[in-house]
Parts: C-alpha cells; sequence; structure tokens
C-alpha cells in the first residue's frame, strides 16, 4: 500500500473543493460580479503563463531537440469562448503537417483557458484540432496565487501529451522529430 500524501487527490482535492464552491456559491474564488470574475481570471491566466511556459520548455527540450516556437497569446474575447487565451508550441514538422481525415493544416500544440460568459469560472481546455473551438475537456483552474499555479503543472503536462497524441492522430507520426537510432 502506497502513502496517500503523494497521491493525485492530495494535491488536486484543494481545486476541487475550491471550485464545488464556487458552483454552490456562483461566484469565482469569492468574486460575484462578471467584472470581478473576469479580473480573478485574468490574474490566474497571468499566474499560470510561467508554468505553461515551462510544460511547454519542456516538451520542446525533450521531444523536440529545441526545434519549437513557444508563445503565449493573451486573453482576449472569442466568440463561443468568453475570455480566451493559449500558451503555444510550434515547430516545423507540426507547421507543414495536414490532417489525414481533410487536408486541414495541423494548428499549434496549445495549452488553452477559457472563461464563457455564462460560466461560473475558468476552466484550463483541451480542444481537437479539427472541432475549433469545442471543448473535449476541461480542468480546474482555481488559481489565485504562484502555489495555485504551480500546482496545474501536472494538468498542463496531460493536456500537452493529450494534445501531441491528437496531433500524431490527425495528422501521422512524422510530426514529431524522433532521434531514429
Amino acid at each position: 500500500m502506497t502513502d496517500s500524501t503523494g497521491s493525485f487527490w492530495s494535491w488536486r482535492r484543494q481545486d476541487l473543493r475550491r471550485h464545488l464552491a464556487d458552483l454552490e456559491q456562483n461566484a469565482y474564488e469569492g468574486a460575484q460580479e462578471r467584472a470581478d470574475r473576469n479580473a480573478v481570471f485574468a490574474r490566474a491566466f497571468e499566474l499560470l503563463t510561467p508554468v505553461a511556459l515551462a510544460v511547454l520548455d519542456d516538451f520542446n527540450t525533450q521531444v523536440l531537440a529545441g526545434t519549437g516556437t513557444i508563445s503565449t497569446r493573451p486573453l482576449a474575447p472569442r466568440e463561443g469562448l468568453g475570455l480566451y487565451g493559449t500558451w503555444e508550441c510550434t515547430w516545423p514538422e507540426q507547421q507543414q503537417a495536414r490532417s489525414r481525415f481533410d487536408d486541414t493544416p495541423i494548428p499549434a500544440l496549445q495549452l488553452q483557458a477559457f472563461f464563457p460568459g455564462d460560466f461560473t469560472h475558468g476552466h484550463l481546455m483541451i480542444g481537437r484540432p479539427f472541432y475549433q473551438d469545442h471543448p473535449v475537456s476541461c480542468w480546474l483552474m482555481q488559481v489565485t496565487d504562484e502555489t495555485d499555479a504551480w500546482r496545474q503543472r501536472h494538468a498542463l503536462e496531460s493536456m500537452c501529451e493529450t494534445q501531441v497524441h491528437e496531433m500524431i492522430f490527425t495528422a501521422n507520426w512524422r510530426i514529431i522529430p524522433a532521434e531514429r537510432t
């Protein structure tokens, strides 16, 4: 039997409890008014930026051998998604790849955050390249300080891995530069 202090829920339980409290109180980390909720979300995005960039930098170093370009698209209104921002990584093979389903270009690897107008609070999101702007899955985004932000690293790493595999599935394995020895 393993010690539960190192379990997933030992560090994620706090986020879930705060998430549920938001839903019960119809608030976002205590903020009731929409403008205040937007400010909480904007601050969370700002706090998450170094974490998301670290995840993408690690992916770039470990998987892409440093060939990637990492960027941030700051929060902005986006139809259907409300406030929306991304942390992205592009690389030559991805930029040249096309979907095997409909021959469309493969978009950048994106770690996404969104806060639709009718939601109680913001979320981290994963979408599929060929279903643009349609969330496939969402993660809790309960971030008010640096400790909260760094606790999201594993969620962001999971999002990154999910997105990478979706890109491989949509294009093919050649989208990932590999050491072929």
